[in-house]
């Protein structure tokens, strides 16, 4: 399950890294006052850029990303266990108070019965 969601947010995520930086050389590269070999080693970056994401660098740049993102997700149900259990455990408190104040009640309204003294006989 979290698998899947994890995948395509990655997936999601580097397309959208990928797209920014792209974008971002692009007006690097479209900037006027921009020194030639500085817009040079931009048009070379430009020119790579697809073969430049399979680099062992950027393996390991999503392999890092990947593992970060597993271990959030595995602390992020290791806590929501934790709340399910204090959830229920406060719910069970909340019961037994409910159960405690509804007998408490009942106990209010019974008729209390008074034993009457009948005459004194001597």
């Amino acid at each position: 399950m979290f698998e899947s969601i994890i995948v395509e947010y990655l997936d999601n995520t580097l397309k959208d890294f990928k797209d920014e930086l792209y974008a971002i050389l692009q007006r690097y590269n479209d900037k006027v006052n921009v020194h030639a070999s500085a817009r040079k080693k931009v048009k070379k970056l430009l020119d790579n850029f697809n073969s430049s994401f399979s680099s062992v660098e950027m393996r390991k740049f999503v392999y890092e990303l990947e593992y970060h993102e597993e271990m959030r997700v595995n602390v992020t149900s290791a806590y929501t266990v934790e709340v399910i259990k204090d959830q229920r455990e406060n719910q069970e408190r909340i019961n037994q108070l409910r159960r405690n104040t509804s007998e408490n009640q009942f106990l209010y309204y019974l008729p209390v019965f008074h034993v009457q003294k009948g005459p004194k006989t001597t």
